[in-house]
């Protein structure tokens, strides 16, 4: 299903490698097919490579070939033209052991010219010296990285040579095996790179292709629903495999938009093709995933709020699918599975982990639920920032209120000078409590602004885990404190936790603290609280309303 041109095609006429380098024409007769470059020559070549092979083989210049430091005279220019214009007739023979001679001789009298360094290297890609082939692209590639011929015949080099090191590999000895990797990495990466351009500079016949593919598609609808699993399975590794080349970096600056552009709008239309596909198709299975089609498309537009909509349809239908009915315990039962096929993975167990996904878990439902938790992690870590700072406020207004009713007025000063005079009064304990609650509301915060936890609850117990004496006991207290749902001001901090927990709110209780929010703003004070209250309505609700009124409340807020 990979469209032609991402395989690199080549105009060269390059034998196919047998099995049996014996089986080669091991002959030399012009016109038969060359012979393939031995196994031994080539692991040779591979490790005298693999000690110039560059740190990032997109952006470093290659390896340049011994140049002769002489003028050109105008002799030597015809005098090169000449043998290049022989070793052309032989290679369209394809004598290309002759016209590889000739090209030789021709680079010898002119070893700056473009053109029969290029003719050079498709003679030497087509008699088996893939290595030098290689070489000879890349410096041709490093003086201008735009040619897409000379990246196809790059691409077909590189594959050649892979193939033949996949054959070698049992053979190599232990400590040849990272040279070995190494250059296989490097020829790997240039590969993927030379897709990536070649995709992208023919992405409008792509685009063309991919009509025509989903005409095909459609004739799969009253087929077998295996076909049909096979044909969305292949374009879903298509749109995949489009966007990891989409990030890759360019060789050709020129490339760097061109590229992430191109690709991404493909992978789009695949994405398109696939929700098209599904929703059209009469199997339910297959229309439940029209949504996470439709997410994935969204996504590559930018549009992040329709994506949510999508994956949320996604997320809620394979929850109760896993849950016979119950959503909360398909969600139990999802998060167990998931951490099974994790520890598959940590157990070098790739196939037990893909066989958990595929079998056990409806499809889509894992990307869906990776892709929301992530997102409504940032929410609830911005709503839990402003429940701090609406919890610093709270225990200021709670000991300025205890501390009017114990007739103190001097608070915390009152507190240094009983302390050190060895009398503490009713006012000065307050400020005590009030310090270490202090303490714990920073302590919570700092974790939560540095993307420690998510919640109040995971930052709580994160200080429970982590610190010792006062802070520990503190957290522990107010854990306990947020289990028994008992809050020591006005703020509701274990609803606050609740909620972060699972961050859904209905329509009435969008309401309900809406109402609260306005009615403290009549009567003065509290702003940090009112801005919690403001935020969760405007992260969880999915009250279109009570959103907009909780947007226009905080900017209002934020005038104050």
């Amino acid at each position: 299903m990979t469209p032609p041109i991402a395989t690199g095609g080549s105009p060269v006429p390059v034998s196919p490698i047998p099995e049996d380098p014996k089986a080669a024409g091991a002959s030399g007769a012009e016109g038969s097919k060359p012979k393939p470059f031995e196994g031994s020559h080539l692991l040779n070549g591979i490790l005298k490579k693999s000690g110039r092979v560059p740190t990032h083989p997109l952006t470093a210049k290659p390896p340049q070939g011994e140049t002769p430091a002489k003028e050109i005279t105008p002799a030597d220019a015809k005098k090169a033209n000449s043998f290049r214009l022989k070793g052309d007739e032989h290679f369209k023979k394809e004598n290309f052991k002759k016209a590889l001679a000739y090209y030789e001789m021709a680079r010898k009298a002119n070893p700056g010219d473009a053109q029969i360094l290029l003719s050079l290297a498709k003679a030497e890609h087509a008699t088996g010296n893939l290595l030098h082939a290689h070489d000879h692209y890349n410096e041709l590639l490093a003086s201008d990285p735009s040619q897409l011929v000379v990246r196809a015949l790059r691409s077909d080099a590189n594959q050649a040579i892979l193939m033949q090191m996949q054959r070698m590999a049992p053979k190599i000895k232990p400590e040849q095996q990272a040279e070995f990797i190494k250059m296989g990495q490097m020829l790997t990466l240039e590969m993927a790179a030379d897709r990536a351009t070649l995709l992208a500079h023919n992405a409008d016949k792509e685009l063309e292709g991919l009509k025509g593919m989903e005409q095909t598609l459609a004739t799969l609808h009253g087929k077998p629903k295996a076909d049909k699993e096979r044909a969305c399975q292949a374009l879903l590794a298509m749109a995949m495999d489009t966007l990891d080349l989409a990030q890759l970096p360019a060789q050709d600056p020129k490339d760097a938009e061109l590229i992430p552009e191109k690709l991404g709008l493909m992978t789009k239309e695949i994405f398109g093709v696939l929700a098209r596909f599904a929703k059209a198709d009469p199997d339910p299975a297959l229309q439940r995933l029209a949504p996470l089609f439709e997410g994935y498309q969204a996504l590559l537009e930018g549009n992040t709020e329709a994506a949510m909509k999508s994956f949320e349809v996604v997320r809620e239908e394979g929850l109760k699918v896993l849950g016979e009915g119950d959503a909360e315990k398909g969600e139990k039962i999802l998060q167990e599975r998931m951490e099974k096929a994790a520890k598959a993975l940590a157990a070098n167990d790739p196939a037990g982990a893909e066989k958990i996904y595929q079998e056990e878990i409806p499809p889509g439902l894992a990307d869906a639920y990776i892709y929301l938790k992530q997102f409504e992690a940032q929410k609830t870590r911005m709503v839990s920032l402003v429940a701090t700072a609406a919890w610093e406020e709270d225990v200021n207004a709670r000991h300025a209120e205890g501390a009017k009713k114990a007739n103190g007025f001097w608070s915390m000063f009152g507190e240094f000078v009983d302390v050190v005079g060895g009398d503490p009064t009713e006012q000065d304990k307050l400020a005590i409590a009030a310090r270490k609650e202090l303490n714990l509301v920073h302590a919570v915060r700092d974790r939560l602004a540095l993307g420690k936890a998510n919640t109040l609850e995971e930052a709580l117990k994160d200080v429970e885990a982590t610190e010792t004496g006062e802070l520990k006991d503190q957290a522990t207290a107010q854990l306990d404190q947020i289990a028994k749902g008992e809050d020591p001001g006005i703020l509701p901090l274990s609803k606050v936790v609740e909620l972060t927990k699972k961050p859904k709110m209905s329509s009435d209780a969008a309401g309900t603290l809406m109402s609260f929010a306005d009615s403290m703003g009549t009567f003065g004070g509290r702003p940090k609280m009112r801005t919690l209250l403001y935020a969760a309505v405007q992260s969880f609700s999915k009250d279109k309303e009570h959103q907009d009124r909780a947007a226009s409340a905080l900017k209002e807020l934020a005038k104050e």
